[in-house]
């Protein structure tokens, strides 16, 4: 199961508890409770591999790790403000169609979602999801929007940073089993890789 939105959740929890200062204030400025505050942080720290803050008498501190997260947590912010305001300057006469190129699991799992509510919103928009794992060439396919991994090389292509992707590795206890734990990088040459 995609755990894209959790990962959102834990992501903007941690974007207003470094605001705040610290979870109660979080918690006054949320209305959300410290259990769930604190289950995102550590869902988050465990996912990312790192500490994220460390709680002191006087509030929180963010690591320099978590120092990363929270600037991609205000990228990500201000890109989703951006999408609204554009949302808002469309009303039910605007209308056309819109090819969006994206990752399979961004498009299925988080995109795809939301185009419900898109479509209540604006009936005369039509958006055509190309979900894929390779770059979009937005010439040859005629697209409008890309979400995805790789900057393009098209000079005219105006690009905004959206996130920071961090990759980690992960093996079936089978797999372990049978060829061992990696516990430096040069192990790395005896295992066999799937890229996805």
């Amino acid at each position: 199961m995609d755990d894209s939105l959790e990962t959102l959740n834990a992501i903007f929890s941690v974007l207003q508890i470094a605001r705040a200062g610290s979870f109660r204030g979080a918690m006054r400025a949320t209305g959300v409770g410290f259990r769930t505050l604190n289950g995102r942080v550590a869902f988050l720290e465990e996912k990312l591999g790192f500490s994220i803050l460390h709680r002191t008498p006087d509030g929180i501190v963010l690591t320099s790790e978590g120092q990363q997260v929270l600037e991609g947590a205000e990228q990500i912010e201000a890109v989703l403000s951006r999408i609204q305001r554009l949302g808002k300057s469309f009303n039910n006469e605007t209308e056309g169609e819109v090819m969006l190129a994206t990752t399979e699991g961004m498009g299925t799992f988080w995109i795809s979602p939301q185009l419900k509510t898109f479509s209540k919103q604006h009936p005369k928009i039509v958006i055509r999801l190309h979900p894929s794992m390779s770059v979009a060439n937005m010439r040859r396919f005629e697209i409008d929007l890309a979400i995805q991994v790789l900057e393009p090389v098209l000079p005219e292509i105006k690009r905004v940073r959206l996130a920071r992707l961090h990759l980690m590795l992960a093996a079936a206890p089978s797999y372990i089993a049978r060829h061992g734990q990696p516990t430096k990088i040069s192990d790395l040459k005896d295992h066999t890789f799937v890229f996805h």
